[in-house]
């Protein structure tokens, strides 16, 4: 059984359809990227499997269960999880407070919600941060703050939404490294990005959209050298740089 089941999964807003009969797997422990260009489909999608957007047809089955269409909430105690292209930190809260309201999703007891944060700020690096408001953290901190607290709702699958957009080399390589710890303890990983020197490394295994279509799946490497996302997303310069003529 997959964790992760995305059933020809359709979404339409009026006229425009953003998501067109989208199928997919994922297994546990995978770290699975979605790449594709701007208006492909990709936060659609993370949002139709998520239960921010109602699905028109298809459905989305999660460690078996039927899941499409429930309430965020519910499919977030169910063990999904995801974070915000356009990060959504509580500001009027501390950095250790935001992260006890993911922690206090499966407790109500404030001390154990207070140890399970303390234990998810250190996995993300954020402790030595934890009494900070969370209005005064940088951009990147504040990024970290929003997986953190995705975390502390204890997901099996997390949702990635372009964590990486914005960060300068040395930030996007920390987030790498996050990523990395994240999947260490054993959470599968969805991940929506364009930078594609972070991506790669990390993915064991690339889904593409184009035109709210799925038009190719694989390893990076396969997915490297598809003609059909070199000329839809990567572009030329990406051949040039990472491929050699032959000989």
């Amino acid at each position: 059984m997959s964790l992760l089941e995305v059933k020809n999964v359709t979404k339409r807003f009026q006229g425009l359809v953003a998501n067109d009969s989208v199928s997919f797997t994922m297994e546990e422990g995978e770290i699975v990227s979605l790449i594709g260009p701007n208006g492909a489909g990709k936060t659609t999608l993370f949002n139709c499997i998520a239960g921010y957007h109602p699905v028109d047809s298809g459905e989305v089955l999660f460690r078996g269960t039927r899941i499409t269409n429930l309430r965020p909430s519910a499919i977030c105690r169910a063990g999904l999880a995801r974070t915000f292209q356009l990060v959504k930190v509580f500001t009027a809260l501390t950095t250790l407070e935001n992260v006890m309201v993911g922690a206090l999703l499966h407790t109500r007891d404030t001390r154990t919600a207070v140890k399970e944060a303390f234990a998810v700020l250190e996995l993300t690096g954020l402790a030595p941060k934890a009494c900070f408001p969370a209005a005064a953290l940088t951009i990147a901190d504040r990024k970290r703050l929003e997986v953190a607290r995705a975390l502390a709702t204890r997901p099996k699958l997390l949702l990635l939404d372009e964590v990486m957009a914005g960060l300068n080399s040395s930030e996007t390589k920390e987030a790498v490294d996050l990523v990395r710890r994240i999947n260490g303890q054993g959470v599968t990983l969805l991940i929506v990005e364009h930078v594609m020197e972070a991506i790669m490394p990390i993915s064991h295994r690339i889904l593409v959209l184009d035109g709210g279509q799925k038009i190719a799946e694989g390893s990076p490497e396969v997915i490297g050298n598809d003609e059909r996302v070199i000329q839809a997303y990567l572009g030329e310069k990406y051949r040039a740089k990472h491929h050699r003529p032959a000989g």
